[in-house]
């Protein structure tokens, strides 16, 4: 079984060659306590999104860095 990188306010990670750092990871769209979307915000100097952490989990496209 493989593991998954864990995410957390901090990591930096590279994005379409440019690096990013986690500076937010929140609940957003709150139907029931079992039914929410993880929202994670990444920052750069000129830069700001957010994205669903199953992205970041999933997606090839994040890379850590740290």
């Amino acid at each position: 079984m493989a593991y998954l990188n864990e995410v957390f306010k901090g990591q930096t990670y590279t994005i379409d060659g440019e690096e990013f750092k986690i500076t937010e990871i929140r609940a957003t769209n709150v139907v029931s306590s079992s039914d929410y979307v993880i929202a994670v915000t990444f920052q750069n100097e000129n830069k700001t999104f957010d994205t669903n952490i199953e992205k970041v989990i999933k997606g090839d496209d994040y890379k850590l860095i740290s």
